[in-house]
């Protein structure tokens, strides 16, 4: 994509802004939708800039069929000469501050005077670095208690899920923290608990409401299919394979050969105590996997059609996800399903606080699951979600018709007046 070999404007047309995204996730349009991609390039001239191969996921570029035009970037450098050809006014952030190269690439926005935009569209509920290098702690002594057995918990994986880190990238933010100071700093923030120590010195505050708000309210009449309405619904993670893990360069957390059956007693054990029957809202990276409704023990799965799903359902099972978003804007009940291996890694201490801060129950997989039977039952705490959806999902009084309205107001009268 050359800039010199854009059409020139309209006569008489206003000029768009100039701005780039920088992208550190696979470029697809499951990614591109929950970015809200297509809104931004009606408001702005969009270049979206795959940092992939600079933040060392060479995997996420690779077979991947972007939605969107991207120009691929391997090195700083190559970022500080397109920033420089460019000139944009600004950059969203899709990096993340946790990657270990995020200081440079901010150095780099700062040598080529582009405003930095922070996006913290709907967090999980972070689980700390002291709880994160606990986390990793009882990995280590795990895997040396286990003779011949180190490879089943894997102490490098830093990172269970986007969004989640290891100790070496919290150790990382604190430089960043320290950096903030130097550049223009603007924070599109979906929910209080966006805003923390991370974002200490963001100077312009923009309130705004998750994608998932917005795709829940814009479709208030979706129903899930007539056989799976009043269901239980488990909402599916890639937790023992999918194209997420290949893209970051780091293992599953489970194995399949172990995961799978266990979901498989799980489920059976459930719907036997419940009366009820499980139907599995199926997540992208499993849409094209044949044997995937196989490992399920041969339910109903329901691909792109998770809101519909919750909104009719009777209760919803998951591991934790950003999907939990629309169960706590439904207001129906959960149940987390964590495990012995699971809860070591930074994804299961995160999964504990979500269910924490809900007050939700928590199954063990490794463990009979008769004593639960009430938990399927339990009223959701009204308190507790309205608290959640405040923290993560969107702060009390923003109010959004559209994804990115508020920045986009912001936008132009900062860039365009």
């Amino acid at each position: 994509m050359d800039a010199d070999s854009r059409p020139a404007p309209a006569k008489g047309a206003t000029p768009r802004v100039r701005a780039v995204l920088l992208l550190g996730a696979i470029p697809n349009h499951h990614n591109f939708t929950r970015m809200g991609v297509e809104r931004l390039i009606q408001e702005f001239e969009l270049v979206v800039l795959d940092l992939n191969n600079l933040l060392g996921r060479q995997e996420a570029s690779k077979n991947s069929e972007p939605a969107f035009e991207v120009v691929s970037i391997s090195s700083i450098k190559e970022l500080e000469q397109t920033l420089s050809k460019l000139k944009p006014r600004f950059a969203l952030d899709f990096v993340g501050i946790d990657a270990r190269a995020y200081l440079n690439i901010c150095k780099t926005l700062e040598k080529t005077s582009t405003d930095l935009v922070v996006v913290k569209d709907g967090p999980l509920p972070s689980v700390g670095i002291f709880k994160t290098l606990w986390s990793l702690t009882r990995q280590a002594l795990k895997a040396a208690t286990v003779a011949g057995e180190t490879s089943t918990v894997n102490t490098s994986n830093g990172s269970a899920i986007i969004g989640q880190s290891g100790i070496r990238d919290k150790l990382a933010i604190l430089s960043w923290a320290r950096f903030q100071n130097k550049i223009d700093i603007i924070g599109v923030f979906a929910g209080s608990k966006s805003n923390d120590i991370n974002t200490l010195f963001v100077r312009r505050k923009v309130w705004s409401a998750s994608e998932d708000v917005h795709t829940f309210q814009m479709q208030p009449i979706q129903h899930a299919p007539q056989e799976c309405r009043g269901k239980i619904v488990f909402l599916d993670s890639p937790i023992a394979d999918g194209s997420d893990w290949v893209a970051l360069g780091r293992e599953p957390l489970m194995s399949p050969e172990t995961y799978y059956p266990l979901m498989r007693k799980m489920f059976s054990e459930i719907e036997s105590v419940t009366g009820n029957q499980i139907v599995i809202a199926g997540h992208p990276n499993h849409k094209n996997q044949a044997d995937f409704a196989l490992q399920m023990g041969g339910r109903v799965v329901v691909f792109n059609a998770t809101p519909g799903l919750i909104r009719d359902s009777a209760t919803v099972i998951t591991h934790g996800s950003t999907a939990v978003s629309f169960a706590v804007l439904a207001r129906k009940p959960l149940v987390f399903v964590n495990s012995k291996e699971l809860s070591l890694t930074s994804y299961g201490t995160m999964m504990s606080k979500m269910a924490k801060i809900l007050k939700r129950p928590i199954i063990f997989l490794d463990s009979p699951l008769d004593s639960h039977s009430s938990d399927y039952q339990k009223p959701v705490d009204q308190i507790a979600y309205a608290t959640y959806e405040d923290g993560y999902l969107r702060r009390k009084g923003a109010i959004e018709t559209r994804q990115w309205d508020s920045f986009i107001e912001l936008a132009r009268e900062r860039y365009q007046a």
